[in-house]
């Protein structure tokens, strides 16, 4: 018997637009996915207030053991997202306490079965990647302590914005050597103008 699943808040995805099926993903595919776990303990709201009106040069510094003390990942969390990977037959790449990830790798047809999905192969131009449509399934006992699964959905997401820039003309340094340099002697206009021989 299967036990209860719940949609995990903020997980449903949608096509990306211009995008073009190609097929399922290969089954035996390596995915590594990253779980991020709910905190021990909320950060109250008039300790973000009151860090958000302080100037940066005037905060104190950040005491991180004490951030990860008080605001890391909860036991109770880190032991629940190990327990769901080991059931579906994934494994921990690595538990980060203080930030509050777990990344756990295994096939494309466990991450499937484990998130309660269906992973694609798609493209965008000459681009591929791996897609997913609707919202990521976890079990109801463990929904309340994850706030993210990241990574069984790797399409591209930024666009590039700065592009080389056309290269203009180039010289030999005897080119540059043989330039000869006017300038204009008006009292109200300096110019100068180079001419390349």
């Amino acid at each position: 018997m299967s036990e209860p699943r719940e949609i995990l808040p903020g997980s449903h995805k949608a096509a990306a637009a211009g995008a073009r099926l190609i097929g399922p993903t290969n089954p035996g595919e390596p995915v590594r996915v990253t779980v991020v776990v709910a905190r021990k303990n909320a950060i109250p709201r008039s300790e973000l207030a009151r860090h958000s009106r302080t100037r940066p040069r005037e905060r104190p510094r950040a005491d991180h053991d004490g951030v990860a003390q008080g605001y890391g990942a909860s036991q109770e969390a880190l032991d629940a997202v190990t327990s769901f990977a080991t059931q579906y037959h994934l494994a921990i790449a690595s538990i980060d306490q203080a930030r509050r990830l777990v990344e756990l790798t295994g096939t494309a047809a466990d991450m499937e079965k484990a998130f309660g999905t269906e992973l694609h192969d798609c493209a965008i131009g000459a681009r591929t990647y791996r897609g997913r449509r609707g919202p990521l399934l976890l079990p109801a006992n463990t929904l309340p302590l994850v706030e993210a699964v990241l990574g069984l959905d790797n399409r591209p997401v930024a666009k590039p914005r700065m592009r080389p820039r056309s290269a203009g003309p180039s010289f030999y340094p005897q080119e540059l050597a043989s330039t000869s340099v006017r300038t204009s002697r008006s009292p109200t206009v300096k110019t100068r103008t180079v001419t390349v021989r």
